[in-house]
């Protein structure tokens, strides 16, 4: 249940939720609950892939696949919709490593019931520094994962010894239809899940209409999208959340509005 001093602080604050089409209903529901005002306006677009042609040159067969590795839930999502090949694996009782808590609750969701993945954290990094990441010599690691993207985990594990495949089941892109009539007026806050959305959203909206959202507040689920956020000229410091969960983005933004809240209470009693 939603606190009323929540409900109250955050009462008419406008907010961007950027995430994908499709998986924007639970976060704008929190919101809602809290009662903000969401503003729907997805920055990125997630298709699947056609990857029959990459699954026929794999140079290893999936009974001698070591290690299938799961870089989002995106990447759960469309292997187990698309691609009989990957479910297969789970009768085989194939190992399955996922890049964090998200990702290996998708795995489980589909039948997967041993995951290996960070307790913390969510990233490539987070999943290298797991023992048995450091185990992979001459193994065959197949990782599922969308099209472009980092090569950390790849190259890391080429370098401690595994044989590293991947396939690619979804892509992102740019939405085809957006409202921009949304932006009237400017958000208070923008939640950033990606730094490609940040990217994306500079693109969709009107160079005439940058100076307005720029000088929005932006809260982002990880440094590298904050480090993206502030090269890409928006005028306030962002706020990093704890990770790019909902949850952990409703903390981070009901912290900032708290802030605000003492501030201007403290510039009341200081006659400013």
């Amino acid at each position: 249940m939603v606190g009323s001093a929540f409900q109250s602080s955050l009462r008419g604050t406008t907010v961007m939720v950027t995430r994908p089409i499709g998986q924007t209903s639970p976060l704008v529901q929190q919101l809602n609950d809290l009662g903000a005002r969401p503003i729907v306006f997805p920055c990125i677009e997630v298709t699947a892939v056609d990857c029959t042609d990459a699954l026929a040159v794999l140079p290893v067969e999936l009974d001698h696949i070591d290690l299938f590795i799961f870089v989002s839930s995106n990447a759960v999502q469309f292997a187990f919709a698309h691609v009989p090949y990957l479910r297969q694996a789970i009768t085989l009782n194939k190992p399955f490593a996922a890049i964090g808590q998200a990702t290996a609750q998708a795995l489980h969701a589909f039948g997967v019931t041993q995951v290996i993945a960070p307790d913390q954290g969510f990233d490539s990094e987070s999943l290298l520094s797991l023992a048995a990441m450091n185990n992979l010599q001459h193994k065959n690691v197949l990782i599922v994962k969308g099209a472009g993207g980092r090569t950390k985990l790849s190259d890391t594990l080429r370098a401690r010894g595994a044989a590293v495949h991947s396939i690619d089941v979804y892509q992102r892109q740019i939405p085809a239809k957006v409202d921009l009539g949304a932006l009237q007026p400017a958000p208070d806050v923008i939640l950033f899940s990606s730094s490609e959305s940040v990217e994306n959203m500079l693109k969709i909206i009107p160079t005439l209409q940058h100076s307005s959202v720029l000088h929005s507040q932006t809260i982002t689920g990880h440094a590298r999208i904050a480090a993206k956020v502030k090269s890409l000229g928006f005028e306030k410091l962002p706020i990093i959340a704890a990770n790019p969960s909902d949850e952990a983005m409703l903390t981070a933004l009901k912290e900032w509005e708290n802030r605000t809240e003492n501030h201007n209470e403290q510039q009341g009693r200081n006659g400013t």
